[in-house]
C-alpha cells in the first residue's frame, strides 16, 4: 500500500494572474522545505517547474507542473499553474488535482482579471481556498488597502492569517468564523466559555474546508518573508483528501446529483486522469489522482464507462521534469503512469466498470483561430497526427476541419496560445505550417416563397438524358434544415426518382446560391415534372433537382446569415468606457454589466466577424489587464452592407454537375 496516509497529504495548487510571482514562490517553498538545495529562478532559467524549452525562452509558465515536499510531517503536492489567461486551461487542470487552491495576488497590482477567473475556477470545483498576497516587500505600506481590495472582490470571509502591522486586528472575526463550522463549539462561544487554541485550530480547519474562512497570508518570496507561515497554513489549515471527498456521477446520467466517494486505501481502486503529457522520447505520460483504493505496479483496471482494460506499468512521483518510480499509490496521491497509450484526459479508472465517473472538469472554449495548412502538401497525414497529440495535452487547443468553409482551423484561447502550440508543432514534430485568418462560416437562407423549374435534356447519339422538375421553396423554422415534401400526383415523375432529386437539392443547398455558403432552413416541395421511359435516369433527375432548386432559391429573396457570439468581457473599471465604446463600433449589443470589486463584467452579443481579432483589441484597450470569453449563440440576418460585400467577393465555381 502507499506509504503516505491520506490524512497526511496536502494537495495544493498555486493560481492567479500573471506576474503574481507564483513560480518564484513555489521555488522558495521547495527550498524552504529542503526539497532543493537552492531556489530555482525563472529569470536564470533554472526553475524546476518551468522546464520546457519554450517556457525558458519566453520566461513564463505555459504548463501546470507538479513537485512535492515534506513540511512538519505532512506530504505536500504542489501544482504551479500558469498565470497568463492564454493558458487558463492549465489552471483548470491544477484546480482539478488540488484540495486547497492558493489564489495569489500581486501586492502592487491588486485583484486582476486572472485573479477573479482563478477564484471562480476554484469555486466551480468547490475547492478550499486561501489568498496569498505576494511581493509584499514592494508595497509594505499599503497591505491594508490590498486586503480591502481582496475583501471587496471575494467577500468578508477573507481574513488575515497572522496579519502584518498596519492591516488591522481580525482575531475576533477569525474566531467567530471558525466556530461557525462546529455547532457545539459555537454554542459554547456564544455562552462565553473559553475556547482553547487547539479547539480554535480544529474549527478553523473545518471552516477552511467548508469555505467559511478564506485565510489571507502575506509573503515575499524574494525576501523569504512569510513563506514559513504559508507552509504552516497549508499543513495546519489545508484540507487533506479525507476532508474533501470527490464526487462521482453516472456516465449515463451526468446531470443527476453526484455521490461522494470516501478516500479509503482498502477500497477497490478508482482514479481519474487530470493531465496528459506527450514526450517525444518517453511517449505518453498520464497524470492520475487516486480517488480511493490503492494502485500498484502491474495492476490492471478498466476505463469507465467503456470497459476497456488497461494495465499500470511503472508508477512515478513527478518532481518537475524528473520522475521517481514508486511501487504503489493510495487515496489522494498524484502520480504519473507511462506506456498507457489509450488513456485520455478526464478518463475515470476503476477496479470494475460500474458506470460511475469522476465529475469532469469544464475547460474554457477556444476563442481565437487560424486556418493552417502544411508547407509541404505531402504532410497532411503527419500534420493531423501531430496536431492530435498537441490537442491531447492542451484541452483548450483544437484543430478541426470547418464543415462550412473546408478550412483546417487551429484554435486556442488567444493568439499567443495558438502561436505557442504551432511553435511546439515545429519544434517537436518538425511540422511547419502556413497560416491565415479563417473564413467566417456564414450561412445562406431564403426569405420568401418561390417556384423553380428546370428541364434537363441532352442528346448526343445513343441514349440521351431527360428529366424535368417543378418545385416550390419556402422558409422553414430556424434549425429545421431541409424539410422535404413530395407533392407529385398522377405519376408524372415516378417515386423511384425521389432520392436522386433530393440528392441534387441537397448538393445545391451545400453550394449556396449567392456567396458559396450552405443554405439552411428551407422547405422544398416537389410538385410536378416529366420523365422519359428510356432517357430518364437518377443522374438526370439529380441535375434537374439541383438546377430547379437554384432557380427557385434565387427568386426567394436569398440572404446571408452571420454567426452571433455571446461575449463576456472582464475589464478594470477605468477601462469600461473604452471597451464598451469599442464594442458599439463592432455591431455588438450590450446586454448587461456586473461589478466584481474593481472589475467590470460586460455581457454582449457580437458577430463572429467582428470578434475574430478581439483578443488583440481587448489587450490593447486594457493594457493586458482584460479578458473575455466567447460562446456560440445563434445566426442572424447579416446587414445589407455586410451581405453586399461578401456576395461581391464571391467567385462561384462552375457547377459540378455540368
Amino acid at each position: 500500500m502507499s506509504k503516505r496516509a491520506p490524512a497526511d497529504l496536502r494537495n495544493t495548487a498555486l493560481v492567479g494572474h500573471g506576474d503574481a510571482g507564483k513560480t518564484t514562490l513555489a521555488e522558495r517553498m521547495l527550498f524552504k522545505a529542503g526539497a532543493t538545495s537552492r531556489p530555482g529562478s525563472v529569470k536564470d532559467r533554472t526553475s524546476l517547474f518551468d522546464y520546457e524549452p519554450d517556457e525558458k525562452e519566453r520566461g513564463h509558465s505555459i504548463d501546470a507542473a507538479l513537485a512535492h515536499f515534506e513540511w512538519k510531517g505532512k506530504d505536500v503536492n504542489l501544482v504551479d499553474c500558469p498565470g497568463y489567461p492564454d493558458y487558463f486551461g492549465e489552471t483548470v487542470t491544477g484546480v482539478a488535482a488540488a484540495d486547497l487552491v492558493l489564489v495569489c495576488v500581486n501586492a502592487h497590482a491588486g485583484v486582476l482579471v486572472g485573479t477573479l477567473r482563478a477564484w471562480n475556477a476554484a469555486e466551480a470545483r468547490q475547492r478550499a481556498k486561501a489568498i496569498v498576497v505576494t511581493k509584499t516587500d514592494l508595497e509594505s505600506k499599503r497591505l491594508g488597502a490590498v486586503l480591502d481590495d481582496v475583501r471587496a472582490a471575494f467577500g468578508p470571509r477573507c481574513l488575515p492569517y497572522f496579519a502584518p502591522p498596519g492591516v488591522g486586528d481580525y482575531r475576533k472575526a477569525w474566531t467567530e468564523a471558525a466556530v461557525e463550522a462546529d455547532d457545539a463549539l459555537m454554542l459554547r462561544y456564544l455562552e462565553g466559555a473559553e475556547i482553547t487554541e487547539d479547539e480554535l485550530l480544529g474549527a478553523a480547519r473545518k471552516a477552511v474546508a467548508k469555505g467559511l474562512i478564506t485565510p489571507v497570508v502575506f509573503v515575499s518570496a524574494e525576501q523569504d518573508d512569510g513563506v514559513d507561515r504559508l507552509l504552516d497554513l497549508i499543513v495546519t489549515l489545508g484540507p487533506s483528501p479525507l476532508d474533501v471527498p470527490r464526487r462521482l456521477v453516472k456516465a449515463s446520467e451526468p446531470d443527476a446529483p453526484p455521490e461522494l466517494i470516501a478516500p479509503d486505501p482498502a477500497a477497490p481502486f478508482r482514479g481519474t486522469v487530470y493531465k496528459v503529457q506527450i514526450d517525444k522520447h518517453v511517449g505518453r505520460i498520464v497524470h492520475v489522482r487516486v480517488l480511493t483504493g490503492t494502485l500498484r505496479h502491474g495492476d490492471s483496471f478498466v476505463v469507465v464507462p467503456s470497459g476497456r482494460r488497461e494495465k499500470a506499468g511503472h508508477i512515478f512521483r513527478p518532481q518537475g521534469k524528473e520522475q521517481k518510480a514508486i511501487d504503489s499509490a493510495g487515496p489522494g496521491d498524484l502520480v504519473a503512469l507511462s506506456k498507457v497509450e489509450a488513456l485520455h484526459l478526464g478518463d475515470t479508472l476503476a477496479h470494475e466498470n460500474d458506470g460511475r465517473i469522476a465529475v469532469p472538469s469544464r475547460y474554457p472554449r477556444p476563442m481565437f483561430g487560424l486556418a493552417i495548412r502544411p508547407k509541404n502538401r505531402a504532410d497532411e497525414v503527419k500534420l493531423a497526427e501531430a496536431t492530435h497529440k498537441l490537442a491531447e495535452e492542451s484541452p483548450t487547443f483544437t484543430v478541426k476541419r470547418d464543415p462550412t468553409t473546408g478550412e483546417l482551423v487551429a484554435s486556442g484561447l488567444s493568439p499567443l496560445h495558438v502561436d505557442v502550440m504551432l511553435r511546439r508543432l515545429k519544434d517537436r514534430y518538425g511540422m511547419e505550417v502556413e497560416t491565415h485568418k479563417p473564413r467566417v462560416p456564414y450561412k445562406e437562407t431564403i426569405n420568401a416563397v418561390a417556384d423553380g423549374h428546370y428541364r434537363h435534356k441532352k442528346q448526343s447519339g445513343g441514349r440521351g438524358q431527360f428529366a424535368e422538375v417543378f418545385l416550390r421553396v419556402e422558409p422553414a423554422p430556424p434549425g429545421a434544415g431541409l424539410v422535404w415534401k413530395w407533392e407529385v400526383f398522377g405519376g408524372s415523375v415516378p417515386r423511384n426518382y425521389e432520392s436522386a432529386i433530393e440528392k441534387g437539392v441537397r448538393e445545391a443547398m451545400a453550394r449556396g446560391v449567392i456567396a458559396g455558403y450552405p443554405i439552411e432552413d428551407v422547405t422544398v416541395a416537389i410538385v410536378d415534372g416529366k420523365h422519359h421511359d428510356v432517357d430518364s435516369s437518377d443522374a438526370a433527375f439529380k441535375i434537374a433537382g439541383s438546377r430547379a432548386f437554384r432557380d427557385a432559391a434565387l427568386k426567394a429573396r436569398p440572404g446571408l446569415l452571420e454567426p452571433i457570439m455571446e461575449l463576456e468581457a472582464t475589464v478594470p473599471a477605468e477601462c469600461l468606457g473604452d471597451v464598451s465604446g469599442d464594442l458599439n463600433t463592432r455591431r455588438a449589443r450590450i446586454r448587461g454589466m456586473d461589478q466584481h470589486g474593481e472589475l467590470q463584467v460586460i455581457q454582449a452579443d457580437i458577430p463572429l466577424s467582428e470578434a475574430q481579432e478581439y483578443a488583440r483589441i481587448i489587450t490593447s484597450l486594457t493594457s493586458g489587464r482584460g479578458s473575455y470569453t466567447l460562446e456560440p449563440s445563434r445566426f442572424e440576418h447579416a446587414p445589407a452592407g455586410v451581405q453586399q460585400q461578401i456576395v461581391a467577393a464571391w467567385k462561384p465555381h462552375k457547377d459540378e454537375d455540368e
